[in-house]
This record gives structure tokens, sequence and C-alpha cells, in this order.
């Protein structure tokens, strides 16, 4: 039954009464107002009303609170939360002369606070003629808001007409005989209550059968009065029917209760329905429930303050049709906008996620080799990217693939007619499918925490050519009227995708054609079906005089003037005739072009029709050269009397152009072949350097301290140890030698070292002189003093190469002159961008060749962007120069203008020469008496180490076998101060002995020595343990220096 806002009297003689109820009292005295007024406040406190009670001199105030506190139980309590006020009619009537404006904001209050309504009495006094009831101006209140009122009125202040004027205007009074009270009825009120009952009867049979849903709410407030929720008190079944919601389980509750997180909408159902409740102004509007998943178009008005009335009716099926056929213009619209294949799937995936909602969504692309990567994503994160992008329909197996075979059964769960998957709820599906199924995915979707998944199919007409890969990790994100609506958007998508891939392919095909026809040796033009210019290459702008854009759109007659050489007559129209005929004209004899400056240039060639793909004439092209040397030739073979000879000569002439290009192809031979092998000899170089370079090393090494040893013991100013000195020398030339081998082969790291800048800069201009073409001078102009820097010498050799070389090239037509100039400079603070202040060494490279464009310098330190022909670079050469002059901490810059020239400024942080390291004085080689283990599998170096050590004052036990050196160890870790290792030695490496031995004591110093190992660095040795690491050979002083670094760093632990 609909809400009647039916309230409880407390009178008995009355009941119940309807929210509007007016009732008169007439009394005697005071106690007379006390029996009706206390019953009707009790059951006001009692039902969550407001009660105002304005009493007159019959009763004061403070008598009625005494009696309401004594009679009402938790009075006091009423009394705190501000339900009752007891107010003197003087003080009521100084608030606002009586009116009923103050009722109306009491009721205000009353509805804020979360109270039902407003009930009151006032003991109301009549005008001074009998007869008049009390005169308010508040009566129209009771027909509009939840108010019921008691007027009490002195019986004896009425004769019988006044009594029942104001019997007339109420529904009910309230009158004493003797002992008793009885209530009168006025006939007015129950010719209403008729009318009323006949009412509520019909709107009770409308209210049930109507189509609309119908809800009747009542405003909730918050703890400071505010409204912020409703709550439900009747509906139809219209709205169980439209909601889904039964009313067995919604009246009484609070709508955020019923429907968790609908405040969050954007549609603000509470604020928009409160404003109607508080205000009383009807609205009518369409808003979208994500609770419901449904659309309504509602009409809301406010029977009473603080409550709401509501019919709805469900729009979501023409919502869905208007939102279809929005979205499918929409998708048309972007595949018909876009060419670009990219930025089409880009926007497509940025409207899908505005559609959707989804957190992430990705469209996958067939390609011909059976991959479906990502072509276009968003929201994804990368570790799910990485992990899903290279998927393959013939090697994977995955519900993705599925789709896009077209396998899935639309008659099962999870899919549609369409071929779509889709899930809200990954437990769900998994534990519907079968464990034979499961196996058969991934489902690296599910176990990334998605919840909500679906894969919409991207169809070309039958064909299958992608999907579209929506997922989110909350549920019930995707109904499946979107993915019906989807995969009309995807059918757009895949008519767009195709389109786009077709005209990338006729751009690409264009392009190619452009560049084909751009250059090659003969003059092109075309035309469209009218004659008009469309297209000549460079080689028609040259014969013709006329520029690309004055041509174009020109008539072909006008750019492409013909005569016949013999008769001065203007040549034939042959692109007229050629669009008539629709076949290939070839030009007849003795024809010449007429250039824009008037000279006569002879040609020949043909003229072929255009035709598009239905066979259709749509427009000329025509191909011709420039005649003028063949011309000559046909001249001279006129003026020969023989015509075989003739032919002979022309026989000749072709066989001559042969033999040149085949003279031309064997030197091109020669030249990749001589290349070559000198790649496969740098290489079989660097092989056999590093080869030899242990055992050659190992040589030099007992060459060097045999030699030092046998010096010493020779008198220092004998002939001997003059030439033994010799010998040292040459041995010493020998080791550097090997090291320059290795670096030159890449056998040995790159290392930064002091250097002489203009050292490099001569070596590297004798290498230049004899590469570069005699028609470029090449100027130096090298500052020798102070020049030191901190580099690798091969990365600054390759420098000066890149840059010299680029110069030359770019001087390669007409020469010129190439300058380095070397000299040192002070930078202030901020004179160079980003460079710090301080000494520098300049380095320029000057060219005086075609220079570049500023488009062109902005870019020439990219990797792999050049300027020249794919087979004359690769573009990683100013690239590399740029990286190695900012790994030695330098700063690299360029200008260039066109027609004049470039310049390549690089600053080299300049470091300061020590004094006297040039000259170093002879040192006193250091003694020690510690005991040394020395170990290497050569004999002839144990003998010489032992012996040279033992010169210096130290104890030595030497051994050949590393097995044997391990025993020694493990027999005794004390005994010796210090291990002396070779690392390349059979059974064990000196590596992996020291490992070993630094087990048994952890604390023991150890030398590694090497001729040359690959596969050993002083990082990895230092991290082992190692305390130092020398290259071999070496010598007395560098051996026992180190060994005194070790003992001296070991003494100090």
């Amino acid at each position: 039954m609909i809400y009647s806002d039916i309230r409880k009297s407390g009178i008995a003689l009355i009941g119940d009464l309807p929210w509007g109820a007016r009732i008169c009292q007439f009394y005697q005295t005071g106690q007379d107002l006390l029996d009706i007024l206390i019953p009707y406040f009790r059951a006001g406190l009692e039902n969550n009303e407001s009660c105002l009670w304005i009493v007159s001199d019959s009763l004061a105030a403070e008598d009625a609170r005494k009696v309401m506190k004594k009679t009402v139980p938790h009075f006091q309590k009423y009394v705190r939360k501000k339900q009752i006020e007891i107010i003197s009619d003087s003080l009521w009537s100084a608030r606002d002369g009586g009116s009923g404006r103050t009722i109306i904001s009491k009721l205000d209050q009353a509805v804020s606070a979360g109270f039902d309504g407003l009930r009151f009495a006032i003991n109301a006094m009549p005008e001074t003629e009998a007869g008049k009831t009390f005169s308010w101006d508040g009566a129209g209140i009771f027909g509009e808001h939840n108010v019921i009122g008691i007027f009490a009125y002195p019986r004896d202040e009425f004769n019988a007409i006044g009594l029942m004027e104001v019997i007339k205007k109420h529904r009910y009074a309230l009158v004493r005989n003797g002992s008793n009270w009885e209530i009168v009825k006025s006939s007015e009120a129950w010719i209403a209550k008729d009318a009323l009952k006949r009412s509520e009867e019909k709107f009770h049979s409308l209210f049930s059968n109507m189509l609309e849903g119908f809800a009747y709410y009542k405003v909730a407030a918050d703890t400071k009065g505010r409204p912020c929720d409703y709550v439900f008190l009747e509906v139809n079944e219209s709205f169980e029917r439209l909601t889904g919601l039964k009313s067995d389980k919604i009246i009484g509750r609070r709508v955020t209760a019923v429907l968790p997180g609908m405040e969050k909408d954007s549609i603000d159902w509470i604020g928009r329905y409160n404003e109607v409740a508080m205000t009383g102004r009807p609205i009518q509007f369409e808003g979208y429930s994500q609770a419901l998943r449904k659309w309504y178009s509602v009409s809301a008005f406010s029977p009473h303050k603080g409550y709401i009335a509501v019919t709805f009716t469900d729009v979501s099926e023409r919502k869905h049709a208007e939102t279809e056929l929005r979205v499918s213009r929409r998708f048309l619209e972007i595949a018909n906008r876009h060419s670009n294949l990219s930025s089409l799937l880009q926007e497509f995936v940025k409207e899908m996620k505005g559609l959707t909602g989804c957190a992430a969504i990705g469209i996958r692309l067939l390609d011909e080799n059976g991959n479906i990567p990502y072509r276009a994503y968003d929201g994804f994160s990368r570790q799910f990217h990485e992990s899903e992008n290279p998927l393959s329909i013939r090697t994977d197996r995955c519900m993705c693939i599925n789709v896009i075979k077209g396998t899935c059964d639309p008659g099962r769960p999870f899919y549609t007619k369409g071929g779509s998957f889709y899930t809200n709820e990954s437990a769900g599906f998994l534990a519907a499918v079968t464990e034979k199924e499961k196996r058969g995915t991934r489902n690296v979707c599910f176990r990334m925490g998605y919840r909500s998944v679906a894969l919409v199919p991207i169809r070309a007409g039958a064909q299958i050519i992608g999907l579209v890969h929506l997922a989110d990790p909350e549920e019930n994100m995707i109904p499946r009227k979107t993915i019906e609506l989807l995969e009309k958007a995807a059918s757009a998508l895949g008519v767009g995708a195709l389109r786009a891939l077709a005209e990338e392919e006729l751009r690409s095909q264009r392009e190619w054609f452009h560049v084909t026809l751009t250059s090659i040796g003969d003059a092109v033009i075309a035309t469209d079906a009218s004659g008009r210019i469309t297209f000549l290459n460079p080689v028609a702008v040259s014969l013709t005089g006329w520029t690309r854009a004055e041509a174009l759109g020109q008539p072909i007659g006008r750019v492409f003037r013909i005569i016949n050489e013999v008769s001065r007559e203007p040549g034939e129209d042959i692109v007229s005739r050629v669009l008539k005929e629709g076949s290939v004209i070839n030009l007849t004899n003795n024809t010449a072009l007429i250039t824009r400056e008037g000279r006569e240039i002879p040609i020949e060639d043909s003229a072929a029709p255009i035709k598009d793909s239905d066979g259709n004439v749509s427009g000329v092209v025509l191909v011709f050269h420039d005649g003028t040397e063949k011309r000559r030739a046909q001249q001279a073979l006129q003026r020969s009397r023989d015509e075989m000879e003739m032919r002979v000569e022309e026989r000749t002439r072709e066989l001559g152009e042969a033999y040149d290009n085949l003279v031309k192809e064997t030197n091109e031979r020669k030249r990749v072949e001589a290349q070559l092998r000198q790649a496969q000899k740098m290489e079989a170089l660097g092989t056999l350097t590093g080869g030899i370079a242990h055992d050659f090393n190992n040589i030099l090494a007992a060459i060097i301290g045999f030699a030092e040893m046998v010096v010493e013991d020779l008198p220092q100013d004998g002939q001997e140890v003059r030439r033994l000195k010799n010998v040292l020398k040459a041995a010493m030339r020998g080791r550097d030698l090997i090291r320059q081998m290795l670096t030159f082969s890449r056998k040995t790291e790159i290392e930064k070292k002091p250097l002489k800048l203009s050292s490099i800069m001569k070596e590297t201009l004798k290498l230049l002189r004899a590469s570069i073409p005699t028609t470029i001078r090449i100027e130096e102009r090298i500052q020798e003093e102070s020049d030191l820097i901190l580099a690798d010498p091969t990365q600054i050799q390759q420098v000066l190469m890149n840059l010299s070389t680029n110069a030359a090239y770019a001087m390669r037509e007409k020469g010129g002159m190439l300058s380095l100039e070397l000299n040192d400079c002070k930078l202030a603070e901020g004179e160079i961008p980003d460079v710090l202040p301080g000494r520098y060494m300049r380095l320029v490279v000057r060219d005086t060749g075609v220079g570049m464009q500023p488009d062109i310098v902005d870019k020439i330190f990219d990797p792999f962007f050049t300027t020249k022909q794919r087979e004359e670079g690769t573009g990683l050469g100013l690239s590399v120069v740029h990286g190695i002059v900012h790994q030695c901490e330098g700063h690299i810059t360029v200008e260039s203008k066109p027609g004049k020239g470039t310049t390549f400024t690089i600053y080299f942080p300049k470091i300061l020469e020590e004094s006297g390291k040039s000259a170093p004085l002879e040192e006193t080689v250091p003694r020690g008496r510690e005991r040394i283990l020395f170990i290497d599998d050569e004999e002839m170096l144990v003998e010489m180490g032992q012996g040279l050590l033992e010169k210096v004052g130290y104890e030595v036990v030497t051994t050949t076998s590393s097995i044997e050196a391990l025993s020694l160890i493990r027999n005794d870790p004390s005994q010796f101060d210090l291990v002396i290792t070779d690392q390349t030695m059979p059974d064990i490496t000196g590596i992996s002995l020291a490992r070993e031995i630094l087990v048994v004591r952890p604390d023991i110093p150890i030398i590694l020595c090497t001729g040359h190992s690959e596969n050993v660095s002083s990082e990895k040795v230092k991290e082992i343990g190692i305390r130092e690491f020398l290259m071999k050979p070496l010598t007395k002083r560098e051996l026992v220096g180190a060994i005194g670094r070790v003992l001296d760093a070991d003494s100090e632990i």
C-alpha cells in the first residue's frame, strides 16, 4: 500500500491522523489543556516529530515544562536533542508577530535535523467580536507541509455561532461535556475524508498497476543536520521490476546501504533528490546508475518538505541504441580520418578506454609471420607487455590465439556469437573450464590480477586480422552489451586498419616510383587526363628549363614544345594522341625540344598511357633524353662512305663501353677483395698477436731478468755492461712492440693516459696525406708545448681520421683546404654553455666544402644519421666522435654554412706536466728479508726470479708445479710472507691457485704475473683478493717495487 503519512495523535478520541490535520480544543481551565496536550506531545516525541508548544497566560510555560517532565519518560533527552520547545505566547509573538513564517522556519529546522515533521499547539484567543476565529496567516501551511496543529480556544469567549465557525475550519473539535471530552467532526471534514478515501483507493490502484517505477523517500541528515542520504519508504511493483530490488529488502533502509557506491555516480542522485526535498522544486532528468547498470528517465517532486516522490522508466535500451549509433559513427569517423596506422590505432585505444572505463586496452594485429604483437596499447604494465607482446598463432597457446583463429564456441558461456571472449569474474571462469582447457591457455591476465577480461576480434569482411584486448582489476567492468558494441566498433577498426595498411603500402610504392623516376638518366614528364603536368624529374627540369614548381599544373604543350627540325613545323601533339588511342607512341625522327630559354635540343623516345585498375587512361608519361650526342654520331656516320664501316664503328664503340664497364667491375671487385684480405689479415694479426704474446713475453722476461743480473755482477764502466744495456733496451722495445700490437688488434683494454696531442696529430697527418686527393690542400698549425691531455691515443686518432675524412668528402668535387689547428686556451665561466671553466687544448678541423643546412647540423651527432649514399657511410662516424670527446670530459661544437664549409672545434681538458718526469732519477732498488714462494711453469723464469730476488735480500722458495705450491702452503700456511705466481700454468691456473691459497690463509699477499691473458683483468684479480697484477716481462725495479708495495700495505693493516 502507498505510504499515507499517518501519524499517531496520542488522543484516544481521535486516533491516527494524517499530516496537515488541524484540531481545535475549547478549554475552560489549565487542566483542560494538560489533559489533551500532554498525550498529544508525548505521541509526537515518541514518533520522531519536532514539537512546539506556545502557551498563554492560562498556563505558564514553566508549569507546562514541569508537567511534561513528570509525565513524559526521558523528557530531558528530548530537550537535549532540541526535539521540543515550550514558549510563552508573548515571546512567540515577539519573534514575528504571530506570523506563520516562523512555523515554516521551525519545520525546515526539524526536517534538516532528521525529524519527520512538526507538531505544534497554540493557546489561541479570538478577536474582540465573538464568533470570529483566531486570526493567523499560517493556515495555508497545513495543506503543503508535514505539520499537525491544535488550536486551543477559551470556551467562555464564544457564543454558539462562534463555536460553529471555529469547528467548521478544523477537522476535529474537542469539547468538554461535564467530566468527559467529546469529539465533534465538521461536516466539511467528513466530506473531505470520504473524497480522500476514494482518491486514495483510486491512487493506490494506479500506483500498483502503473508501468513506471515509483518510490517514496525521506531525507536523512548527518550529525550536523545537513541532508546526506535518503531512506526508502515505499515502492511499487514496477520499481522492483525495473531495478531488481525487492521492497521487503529495502523499505526503511538508506539508499547508500542498498546501493553502495552510488554517491560516487556522476549524476549525483543524492544531491539532486535532496534539493527537490528541501526546495520543493520538481525536476526531470536522465541518469545512469553504476550500481544497477541501467539508464533511467526520472521525474521527482516533493509532496512534503523533506520527502521525495519519484517516478521513472528504464531507458537503457534507447540509451544503448543511441550510444551504439554515436559510437559507431565516432569509430567510423576515426577509421575514415586516419591514413596512418599508428595514429589510427592510438586514437581507437583512447576512444575505447573512455567508452568502457577499463584500466588497460590493447590492439593486436596479425602479421604475415603469424605474430600478433600489440600495435597500440595503454594501461598495461611494462612487465605484462614484455611477457605478452611476442605471441605467435603458430607456436603459442592463448585465448588471444583462439579468438584470432575464430575457434571460440558461441554456444558456451564466456563467448559471443561475434566470436568474442569475455569474463567479469576471473575466478568464476577458471572454475567453469576443464583442466585441459586451462592448460590450453596461458591465463597470464588472471595471474596479473585482472578480474574483468575481454577479447574482441577485429574483422575485415570475413577475415579476422587482430583483436581488441580489454582488462581491469575490478569485477563487472565489461557488460555483454559493451562487448556487442565493441564488436561493431572493431569491424570499423578492421576496415580502417586495412585501409591504413593499404595506404601505407601505396605511399611506399609511390615513394619508390618517385625515387626511381627521379634517379633515372632519362627525362620523365607525366600528365593527367586533361594533359596538365603532374610530375617531372630533375632531368626533365634540366632539359626544358622549367622548374618543377613552375611546370606543375601547366598544359603539356607549354612546357614540352617540340618542332620538326627539317620542316620547322610544330611537332605532333603526342599527348592528345595517346589519350585518344590509349597506346604507346614513339616520337618522329628529327624532333627537337624548344627549351624555355629558346635553345633547341634534339630528343627521342616515346609516350605511353597511364591506366587505372579498370584500364581507363588517366594520364600520359613522356620519356625522352637529350639526343645531341647521338645526333653528332649520326652526322659523323652519314659522312662515312662505307655503311659496313659505320656498323663496325658503332659496334666497336659499344664493345668499348662494355669493356670499360667490365674493367670497372673488375677493378671494383679487386678493390673489395683487397679490403676483405686486409680485414682477414687484421683478424689474423689479432689472433696471432694474442697467441704469441704470452710465450714471447716469457722469453723477454728471461732475457731482461738475466741481463739485469749480469749487469749488476760486472764492473759498471766496462764495455760488456754497455753492450748488455743495449740488450736490455732491445728487450724493452720488444715488450713495447707486443703491447702496441695487442692494443692495435684490440687484445687489450683501451685506457686513458696522459698523451701529447701534437704527436698524435702529426702521426695522423702522415696517414691523411696519403689518403686524401691532391685537389685538397692540408694546412696545419700545431702547438707542441704543454699539450698533454688524458685520453686513449687510438680513440684520438679515430676522432681525427673521422673528422678529416668527412671534410675531404665534403670537398671531393671541387677540392679545397683542410686546416688542422691545435692551441691551448682558457675558458671562463659561462663562455661555452655546459662547459666548466679552466684550461683546455683546442683542436680545430676546418674545411672549405659544401657546408650544411641548419636542420642537418642539428642531427649530425645522431646515430645512423648520414647525408651520404647507403654504400658510402653508416651514419656512425660523428656519433662515435661525439662519444669519445665526452668520454674524455671534453666538448665539441660545429659551425657550418651552405657553400662556405664546416668547422669542428673540440675542447679537451688540459693536464699539467709533472716537473722532472721526462728524466727520472735512478732510484735505489729496495731490499728485504721476507720469505717468498715463487711459482712459474718455466724453469728458466723460476731460476731468474730466484736469483734476482735473492740478490736484494729475500729468501726465495721456487717451484714449477702449482700443485706442489698448494701443498707447501697447506702443510705450513705461515712459512711464507708472500706468494708470486704465474697465471698460465698446467694443472692449476694462477687465479685458481690464489683462490685455494686464500682459503687456507686469507691474509697472505699474492702477486699474479702473466705474459698475456684475455680472461684476466685488474678488476677481476682485485675482487678475488690478489694484491698486485703485473704484465710480463718485468724489470727488476718493477718486480721489487711491487713486492715492496704489497708488503708495506700488509704491514699497515
